[in-house]
């Protein structure tokens, strides 16, 4: 029994001043749980190593001793005007597991903590529940731990992670929230998987039902920490993401996923995969860079269905960030036997009647100040159909201009082409050019008709496609919360 406290309490001290209680404690009990001077055999001593440590205002109290149990309530210090409070500390020689209840830490930046620890007395797998924190920015956080280590000495090197699972995480920052249910980590961040997570930054949000890990980490101990990398596969199931008025439907995913972080220059990452809208909405084959000085999200293609076909584009390759700014984007996106009406009441709000589908090529510009543009844009009927326009679209006030709002009441088209291109105003022009007749005006004498609409397409690229219209300011958002 000596020897197994002994070497608990040295595993335990590389934890700090928390965990260093815990391991005091269980030492002290071992060596003499039949004393009868709490005060002087516990206590005392327990308190002046962790003065000897640099903490202030140090309290505790031992509540319970004896040949089975030992509890500790009420654990306060302070470190560099850092705030630290565990509820209870609750070791068990039996199981050989040692528990922690309400720990709390609190800084100017950070405020975290955790409803309870258990692990056992060699740490190498640990339960947390109910985890928390509250920063103004992440990195201040974590900059806080690594300082706290260094503090104390700690050995990381002695630290190997076999397992964890983590419960109730939450994380604020002033534009980011997140909240995961939970989280399990295999050996040394191997494998990991996120369970019902939401998140928020800004005017994106969004939820997964899974996020799944599963490849090779280069952390072999917590010493690692400063040059981890890790590669494998990682899957997404049920993901949904609303940015303002714009919805991406239900979608999963599934690719490889490469990071290395180099401890002089930053994180470098790449992802290459696929994701899957529900029922088919949506494909987007993409990869993904970062690096230091450089975010390229390429899209080898992507598909988005509608009204019966689908808008479709490929090799597009979009800098983001800093490398981003003051440049456009150029593509052409295709539409692909989309039904006529569906496509034309998205442009003109549903004040038009048409049968068929519609093909054609749009040359897109996204501008380095995020307006859309489309130049020279040719949309074509690829059947016959049939059209009908409300009396506005045909201006004017004569027999003749009465004759054709007459004809567009029921024209059975055999040719239709849109023609479409913004102008510097910023204002989409679109004009109809149509052949055919109405059958039963002018004894169904074929006609040719130019027609000037007033519509626009802006709204549905913004819809469809918020993964092209939005990149940079999605990445600067995920840049200001520290990734």
């Amino acid at each position: 029994m000596w020897d197994k406290g002994a070497k608990f309490f040295l595993k335990a001290r590389i934890f700090g001043e928390l965990f260093t209680v815990a391991a005091f404690v269980v030492f002290v009990w071992v060596l003499g749980y039949s004393a009868v001077f709490l005060d002087t055999l516990i206590e005392k001593p327990l308190k002046q190593t962790l003065e000897g440590m640099g903490h202030e205002d140090v309290s505790f109290k031992v509540s319970k001793f004896n040949l089975f149990e030992l509890e500790v309530d009420g654990i306060e210090l302070k470190l560099d005007g850092n705030r630290f409070s565990v509820g209870r500390v609750y070791p068990n020689l039996i199981e050989e597991t040692i528990s922690l209840s309400e720990l709390f830490f609190l800084s100017e930046a950070v405020t975290a903590g955790a409803a309870r620890i258990t692990a056992p007395f060699d740490f190498s797998k640990a339960e947390i529940t109910n985890i928390f924190v509250n920063a103004a920015e992440i990195d201040t956080a974590i900059e806080k731990v690594e300082s706290y280590f260094e503090h104390n000495g700690l050995k990381l090197e002695d630290i190997i992670l076999k397992g964890i699972n983590i419960s109730g995480v939450q994380a604020k920052s002033e534009n980011f929230e997140l909240e995961v249910p939970s989280i399990a980590i295999g050996e040394m961040f191997d494998t990991f998987e996120v369970n019902s997570a939401s998140f928020k930054f800004d005017e994106l949000k969004g939820t997964i039902k899974s996020l799944t890990g599963e490849g090779k980490s280069t952390v072999r101990n917590f010493a690692d920490i400063e040059k981890f990398g890790w590669s494998g596969n990682l899957k997404i199931s049920e993901a949904k993401v609303e940015a303002g008025d714009i919805d991406i439907p239900l979608f999963s995913g599934d690719g490889t996923l490469s990071v290395e972080q180099k401890k002089d220059s930053g994180i470098y990452a790449k992802y290459k995969g696929k994701l899957l809208g529900e029922n088919n909405a949506f494909s987007v084959n993409f990869d993904l860079i970062h690096e230091p000085n450089k975010q390229i999200l390429n899209i080898d293609k992507i598909n988005y269905a509608f009204g019966g076909g689908f808008f479709s584009a490929s090799k597009i390759s979009i800098p983001m960030g800093d490398s981003g700014k003051n440049k456009s984007i150029k593509f052409t996106l295709n539409v692909e036997a989309v039904s006529a009406e569906e496509l034309l009441k998205t442009m003109l709000e549903d004040k038009i009647s048409i049968t068929g589908k519609i093909s054609g090529k749009l040359p897109i510009t996204f501008t380095e100040d995020n307006n859309i543009l489309v130049h020279n844009g040719i949309l074509k009927a690829i059947e016959p159909g049939t059209l009908t326009l409300p009396p506005e679209y045909i201006p004017g006030d004569n027999v003749a201009v009465e004759l054709v709002r007459n004809i567009v009441q029921n024209f059975h088209f055999s040719a239709l082409v849109l023609e479409l291109d913004t102008l510097p105003s910023g204002e989409m022009v679109i004009k109809m050019k149509i052949e055919g007749n109405n059958p039963v005006v002018e004894n169904g004498r074929p006609v040719k008709l130019n027609v000037n609409l007033q519509g626009d397409m802006i709204n549905l690229i913004q819809q469809n496609f918020m993964l092209l219209t939005k990149p940079q300011k999605l990445l600067q958002q995920t840049k200001e919360m520290g990734i």
